[in-house]
């Protein structure tokens, strides 16, 4: 389990996927499919 970027829970079905400046982005099933947006550590803003 990972934590999600979006809401912050530990998830059992997430997507990983690389940011724009190299961090790893876990986002939940949930999150990806509803469109919550998220912000990394380095300032990145997705939908």
């Amino acid at each position: 389990m990972k934590i999600c970027i979006s809401c912050g829970k530990q998830a059992k079905s997430y997507t990983e996927f690389k940011g724009p400046n190299g961090e790893k982005i876990v986002r939940c099933k949930h999150c990806k499919e509803v469109g919550i947006p998220y912000k990394t550590e380095t300032g990145f803003e997705g939908p």
